[in-house]
């Protein structure tokens, strides 16, 4: 009944500086209802999320550079193929955040408790703003399992108050694969925007290790096809840019998230898997961030 109050008040209030800064103070913003083309004619902005190996990279690069290559201006990848930075691009009319993949179990096993949540916190404070688009990207040609299930738990905790922008987005599939597979995906994607792209997995990176911008036939084409889709879900919404709570944190806040997080993802891990298995999954989470610092600290079950 409060929150219901706040939003009445809110909708009475002018100007709209005032309605914002109110709204922040409430902790109950989610939305900035800011039209594109008061910032950037046409930009879009979009944030991907997923596992290390999703094609997260290759999706932010395809947007901004219309095409596959790394030779300039794309996003910085270890030798692995790993993003270890949250990094944001923009061209052709997207603004892209391509977020980190994380550390090897080996280095994670040095870092300490303080250390986990220091980095945590930085990760959440680099994804504050406003997005058009907040895409969790899957491989399709691998199953889901627990840990992605937890990925998406993850996702959800993060990016919660923009709900509204949610894309589950698969790589490496058609529209066929997705009409095959819609009733097989799992019960907490079933009921978001889902979208499919065949920019296949590790396919730009090739190109870069081959040293040249070997074009794919069908690879201009499946970007165009990325863009008119990711375009119909903004104006649907009549271009409005959502707003994770997250956004509204100060660094204070934003540690006590981390923790939260972390614990939550702990808890869970322990309660669905049998102890021997844990670590090893709690591994597997350091290539998206450094959960497995955060076990060291709690102990096997």
């Amino acid at each position: 009944m409060m929150i219901a109050s706040l939003r009445t008040l809110n909708m009475e209030l002018s100007p709209v500086g005032s309605n914002a800064k109110l709204r922040r103070r409430a902790g109950i913003t989610h939305e900035f209802e800011e039209n594109f083309e008061d910032r950037e004619k046409n930009s879009k902005a979009v944030v991907l999320f997923g596992r290390t190996g999703e094609d997260k990279t290759n999706v932010a690069t395809a947007l901004i550079r219309g095409g596959p290559g790394f030779e300039s201006g794309g996003f910085t990848l270890q030798g692995d193929g790993h993003s270890m930075l949250v990094q944001t691009q923009s061209g052709r009319s997207w603004s892209v955040t391509d977020t980190i993949g994380g550390l090897s179990p080996a280095e994670a096993e040095k870092k300490s408790r303080f250390e986990a949540l220091e980095i945590v916190t930085k990760f959440l404070m680099n994804l504050r703003g406003e997005y058009s688009h907040i895409i969790y990207t899957h491989n399709a040609v691998v199953a889901s399992s627990t840990v992605d299930h937890l990925l998406w738990l993850a996702f959800e905790q993060i990016f919660a108050g923009a709900e509204e922008a949610y894309v589950v987005l698969y790589t490496g599939g058609d529209e066929k694969w997705l009409e095959t597979h819609r009733s097989m995906q799992p019960d907490y994607l079933k009921l978001q925007t889902v979208l499919v792209t065949d920019i296949s997995p590790g396919r730009f990176g090739d190109e870069r290790k081959q040293g040249s911008l070997r074009a794919n036939s069908n690879s201009k084409e499946t970007i165009e096809v990325l863009e008119k889709k990711l375009e119909e879900i903004v104006d649907r919404r009549k271009r409005k840019y959502l707003r994770p709570f997250i956004s509204d944190m100060d660094e204070e806040m934003l540690r006590h998230k981390a923790e939260t997080l972390l614990v939550s993802l702990a808890e869970n891990i322990q309660s669905r898997l049998h102890p021997n298995l844990w670590m090893k999954v709690a591994c597997k989470f350091s290539t998206f961030f450094p959960i497995v610092w955060y076990f060291r600290e709690l102990g096997a079950a």
